[in-house]
């Protein structure tokens, strides 16, 4: 707000008057200005979205906290529905004072957000069920959360009474940013209850989240999410948005992939055979394995895992990246949240290690509303740029078994600038998906900042994992 008013405001919970230039009516235009970045004089009690461009879904959610901060009063979802103009805010104000009301649904409590603990898992368990639809077992949510071990995760809960609504986490990372290693925190797992959205639990777990992360000491935070309109309102309330990734997908059964994409009853029929001549030939131009190289397939126990980060590491160089150490690859690559295994396929020549491949299998809803589709995931591809046959070797090995586990493609997040040529030689192609990539606080990209070119960034899936 850059605003002045002669006039002190009244104390809190003191309420007069409607018409413009009132003690409440400018409270509530400071209030609206500081919110939308604006100047108290472009403000006017018919002010609304229509004539304020920044008034958007999320910074409505962000002016009723505000308002409610403010005011210590309390809205209900019929109210918020008529704020379409700064009035209409004024005259539901008139009259509220003292402590917030109860929003209905709310069981006779306000939600309450506290700092997630590691006794929390069963409703964190609670939560994610509900979010995915399917039910999740406490072991598998416990390794993919790091057991909510505060040393190596910060989350948020929400609860109405004992009722769990909400949740955000930070997997806190060491990243390596520039010449400099920052204590950071990886955004993911934001889920409010359909039932809460109206109540202001999702902007007040994300304002939440970045108060006291930075008081915790995480000096950044970053996420990639494939919903534009999420990253947008991320951006509104104070993210940095810095670019996009694509995509990549290779068809193991291309016939059987677009039916079930489509929803084509008629080809996923006759898919079968179709795709069983595109195997043959997919299995005729694959790679002839190279004299001496050996392909072992194992898990995160691997007693290569060291030589193997060791490699990764000289691979990102000082491009933005997470640090990961064998511990810390260890416990987060466990077990799905699905309770599934990752596989680690390592590439060796005799006891040398030559490169190494993280993969998964994932289920994603089929946007035509059908049977969902099974896809094998190359999580991070870990080999020196001159080693391409290396390379073909580890995917072919990894769309093998995945093609023996009944998917129907594979999928490759396209952040390893240097290996996306060979993905491409090698069949991956670009799709329309993209993960958007958004960095809070701003401060740490200004426009001359390497770090605002994702090319300058190594973010394959084994970043992010949330497919």
């Amino acid at each position: 707000m850059t605003g002045t008013s002669s006039a002190p405001p009244p104390p809190h919970g003191t309420f007069s008057g409607t018409a413009a230039g009132s003690p409440l009516s400018d409270r509530v235009r400071r209030i609206v200005a500081d919110v939308f970045q604006l100047e108290d004089g472009q403000v006017t009690l018919d002010s609304s979205p229509r004539t304020i461009e920044k008034w958007d879904s999320v910074n409505h959610l962000n002016l009723i906290l505000a308002l409610e901060t403010e005011f210590h009063a309390s809205f209900s979802p019929e109210e918020i529905d008529h704020f379409d103009r700064v009035e209409a805010i004024v005259q539901a104000l008139e009259g509220k004072a003292g402590p917030p009301a109860r929003a209905p649904g709310t069981s006779g409590s306000e939600p309450v957000i506290r700092r997630l603990e590691p006794h929390d898992l069963p409703a964190v368990v609670t939560l994610l069920s509900q979010r995915d639809g399917q039910e999740y077992g406490r072991g598998p949510v416990g390794r993919y959360l790091c057991d909510l071990d505060p040393s190596r995760l910060l989350g948020w809960i929400a609860f109405t009474g004992d009722l769990p609504v909400g949740m955000t986490v930070l997997y806190l990372r060491r990243v390596v940013w520039g010449r400099e290693v920052l204590d950071g925190g990886y955004w993911a797992h934001l889920y409010v209850h359909q039932d809460m959205r109206r109540h202001l639990v999702y902007p007040r777990l994300v304002h939440t989240m970045m108060e006291e992360a930075a008081a915790a000491g995480v000096a950044l935070i970053y996420t990639g999410t494939r919903r534009p309109t999420v990253a947008e309102g991320h951006v509104s309330i104070g993210f940095e948005p810095l670019g996009a990734l694509g995509v990549r997908v290779k068809p193991l059964r291309p016939f059987a992939l677009l039916a079930r994409y489509r929803g084509w009853k008629s080809l996923e029929t006759v898919s079968p055979l179709f795709d069983l001549f595109y195997r043959g030939g997919l299995a005729a131009r694959r790679h002839r394995p190279s004299s001496g190289i050996r392909i072992e397939a194992t898990d995160s126990s691997s007693p290569h895992l060291d030589r193997l980060l060791d490699l990764r590491e000289r691979q990102a160089g000082s491009r933005v990246h997470q640090q990961w150490t064998p511990e810390s690859w260890r416990l987060r690559f466990g077990s799905t949240l699905e309770g599934w295994p990752y596989t680690l396929l390592l590439a060796l020549d005799g006891p040398e290690l030559l490169g190494g491949l993280l993969m998964r299998v994932a289920v994603r809803d089929a946007p035509s509303g059908g049977a969902s589709i099974r896809l094998g995931v190359v999580m991070d591809l870990v080999v020196p740029e001159e080693r391409g046959p290396v390379a073909a070797r580890l995917l072919g090995e990894a769309e093998r078994r995945a093609t023996r586990d009944g998917c129907l493609g594979m999928l490759w997040l396209d952040g390893v600038p240097e290996l996306g040529p060979l993905m491409k030689r090698l069949g991956y192609r670009d799709s329309p998906e993209t993960y958007r990539m958004i960095v809070w606080p701003p401060t740490l990209v200004p426009m001359a900042s390497p770090m605002r070119s994702i090319s300058n960034w190594r973010f394959p899936f084994s970043e992010h994992d949330a497919f």
